[in-house]
């Protein structure tokens, strides 16, 4: 094989190399912007509601900012000390208190103003007093 095949058979195998390497450095640059540095991460969960309906749960919340460790289990002021939460598509009252170990009657009593079916997305909802 000549220096010049060989140069051209190197340049084939190599360009799509540099291809997946440039855009795998891209996609990386393109999610870190969307975190914003910050600790946030997003998780999204298909849950079943009391009519047996599925719903899908999409939460995105800065978790180690809040106490809570990677693993999602509360730290040292972890999600128990929250006072308030935003409330994200999909979430219902029911899920809200089961997330942070509330009845449901506790959030109609911390929050009187809120109605229970049709609570909105950013919505802040108490949690504590």
């Amino acid at each position: 094989m000549s220096d010049r095949g060989f140069r051209f058979w190197l340049a084939r195998l190599l360009a799509p190399i540099a291809f997946f390497a440039a855009a795998t450095l891209l996609v990386l640059v393109v999610r870190e912007s969307f975190t914003n540095g910050s600790d946030q991460t997003a998780t999204t969960a298909v849950i079943t509601n009391e009519a047996g309906e599925a719903v899908r749960v999409t939460t995105v919340e800065a978790e180690r900012a809040a106490g809570r460790a990677a693993d999602g289990t509360p730290g040292a002021t972890g999600e128990a000390d929250l006072r308030f939460y935003r409330v994200h598509e999909g979430d219902t009252l029911d899920s809200i208190a089961a997330r942070f170990g509330l009845t449901v009657a506790e959030l109609e009593r911390l929050n009187p103003g809120v109605d229970a079916v049709a609570i909105q997305v950013s919505q802040q909802i108490r949690l504590r007093e």
